[in-house]
């Protein structure tokens, strides 16, 4: 569906668009930390069970068991709860291609793939998709990390932003 004029991607960077344009909700994500870097991290969300990888500031600190902990300092099994505020914009971002890559982390549905630059991009994966490894059509459930692999694939999701101010709490693995 077209956007108003209103809403044309060159007000998309303006305090009006946002205003105006935008669906704004608060959220409660939870989820259980099974990989951690420097500046990120992988969680196992609830309910759901899906992956999802985040970005995190160097600086940006979790109340785990009362103790503020960076990423770094988090453990896998980690439990994390955030609440959140989530901007939708009316615009899609489009994803055309996976030219080649590492495997970070796969699930059925969800594969983190380490890019050429160094950078950790994450990919919903449609029911079906076979991935090139090797000569090998491969489905994301049969992937391991460390695989070089090639695919193509154009996926649209809408453009959403999650605040960078939000409280996150936790409890540390027993």
């Amino acid at each position: 569906m077209p956007l108003p004029w209103r809403c044309s991607r060159w007000l998309a960077r303006t305090a009006w668009f946002r205003r105006k344009c935008s669906t704004i909700s608060k959220k409660q994500l939870k989820g259980e930390v099974v990989a951690v870097g420097s500046n990120w991290l992988v969680a196992k969300m609830a309910p759901g069970g899906d992956y999802r990888v985040f970005s995190v500031a160097p600086n940006k600190t979790a109340m785990i068991d009362g103790a503020p902990k960076t990423v770094s300092q988090l453990q896998k099994g980690t439990m994390l709860t955030a609440d959140v505020t989530i901007t939708e914009y009316p615009l899609v971002k489009r994803t055309t291609t996976v030219n080649s890559g590492k495997v970070f982390w796969a699930s059925p549905t969800t594969v983190i793939i380490t890019q050429e630059n160094g950078e950790n991009k994450q990919y919903a994966v449609p029911s079906g998709f076979k991935f090139d490894v090797d000569g090998q059509k491969l489905e994301a459930m049969e992937l391991r990390p460390g695989m070089i692999l090639r695919g193509v694939k154009i996926v649209e999701e809408p453009l959403v932003e999650v605040t960078h101010d939000s409280v996150v709490t936790g409890t540390a693995p027993k």
